[in-house]
């Protein structure tokens, strides 16, 4: 409180204490708008009896003070508030004037409404907390409960699965465990990138005990419910993020041309989300910058959604390491897609590919019909196969995990691995930070 404030504050409550309560009025009404004014200002308008305009006037400011969150108020703060207001009560509210001292004042059948939001707000008050302020205080215990720090350190650049497996086996009542879905969490020298947060990513993000400050962008990829079903909450969530901080920076959020179709109402009236939402095109050859340091460009995939291919794969070119951290998304192996990945060849190259399954579809037809035979959705063993000897990265992580691999998965690694020198992590929640 500065000097002003509190001489300002002081000369109204020489008045207030000489009984002179038209000039403690106007000296309130002088000082800068808080809790000492207020009660001050409520106080000196009580004082005046025979005034029943200023009597309704310190009734309203009382009731609105009694809930306001007020973090810096003094110790008695709430019981001089009572106080004043049971005063106040007594002369235009007998009604609430009695349930402050009882929560079981006669009730006025025809103002049943009424009677339970004063009951509920102010009951017994004078005695206990009210309900009213039982559940403010639990409110401001759930919202503290929300990590409100940035986990991210700007030397390190990873990437971490916030899932186990891949697809629709998640959902089901039979599946092994809970959080099975979500998507990836990159960070990028400090800079947070959430990319397809599918079902259950937000648990399998908070149990990798990173927080929703440490979230800059949002990519989706395509709209398949694995890969966006926890946008809507994660928007929600975000946008408690930035009322809890107002001036925070707002989200970047970048997605497929169906996804933004689908949700483009809700990003672009969104004031947590940086306008415009980026439209992400799987031929595009504009690069988009998302630091000085980090260049993101999409690749093409072969992956139908509503009858359209719009769906992206992703290369994030990471300067301070000389890498390139290449996500394939959810495809098919195609010539369109060979070609693309050609270009990546010998650029240090960190592969994560979308495998979802095994098809006896790509062995039996590419034995028995004399030419390559690529399952028509997803990579699967044959198109891992070709990426890998397209592009020769450095490390390849197995991701996007159909369940049915997960017997099998350490073989594959292994198989990769001594076949192309390629080492082979698998990607899920319990595999910790990838380093680039």
């Amino acid at each position: 409180m500065s000097y002003s404030l509190e001489a300002c504050i002081k000369k109204g409550q020489e008045w207030l204490r000489a009984g002179r309560y038209p000039e403690a009025i106007v000296q309130f009404r002088r000082c800068r708008v808080g809790t000492e004014r207020n009660l001050g200002l409520a106080e000196a308008l009580l004082g005046d009896a025979s005034d029943r305009q200023a009597l309704l006037e310190s009734y309203r400011l009382l009731v609105r003070e009694f809930f306001r969150d007020r973090p810096d108020a003094p110790s008695n703060y709430r019981d001089r508030a009572l106080r004043l207001l049971s005063r106040v009560a007594s002369r235009l509210d007998p009604q609430l004037a009695e349930l402050i001292k009882d929560k079981e004042a006669p009730r006025i059948d025809q103002e049943q409404a009424l009677y339970i939001l004063k009951a509920f707000y102010f009951g017994g008050g004078a005695g206990s907390l009210t309900c009213g302020e039982r559940v403010q205080i639990a409110m401001r215990q759930l919202k503290g409960r929300m990590r409100r720090i940035r986990t991210l350190l700007p030397e390190h650049y990873t990437l971490e699965c916030a899932k186990q497996y891949a697809s629709f086996t998640v959902l089901q009542d039979l599946a092994p465990e809970p959080s099975g879905g979500g998507g990836y969490f990159l960070n990028l020298g400090g800079y947070g990138c959430v990319v397809d947060p599918g079902h259950d990513f937000l648990a399998n993000f908070y149990l990798l005990r990173r927080s929703l400050y440490d979230i800059d962008c949002v990519i989706v990829t395509h709209f398949h419910d694995d890969h966006y079903a926890d946008l809507p909450a994660l928007l929600s969530l975000l946008h408690q993020r930035v009322r809890a901080r107002p001036k925070g920076r707002p989200v970047r959020i970048l997605a497929d041309e169906t996804t933004h179709r689908m949700f483009g109402p809700l990003l672009c009236a969104s004031d947590y989300i940086e306008k415009p939402p980026v439209i992400l095109r799987p031929r595009s050859s504009k690069p988009i910058i998302l630091t000085a340091d980090i260049v993101l460009r999409t690749l093409p995939t072969r992956h139908p959604v509503l009858d359209e291919c719009t769906g992206v794969g992703l290369d994030f070119e990471i300067l301070p390491r000389g890498c390139h951290l290449v996500i394939t998304g959810d495809t098919s192996w195609t010539p369109s897609v060979s070609n693309a990945y050609r270009k990546l060849r010998e650029k240090n190259v960190v592969l994560v590919a979308h495998v979802s399954s095994a098809r006896s579809e790509e062995i039996v037809g590419t034995l028995t019909k004399g030419r390559y035979v690529f399952y028509d959705k997803h990579l699967c063993v044959h198109g891992l196969c070709r990426a890998i000897e397209e592009i020769r990265p450095k490390r390849l992580i197995l991701s996007e995990i159909g369940e049915e691999l997960e017997d099998v998965l350490s073989d594959l690694s292994q198989l990769i691995y001594r076949v192309y020198g390629v080492p082979t992590l698998i990607g899920n929640r319990d595999a910790g930070p990838c380093y680039l």
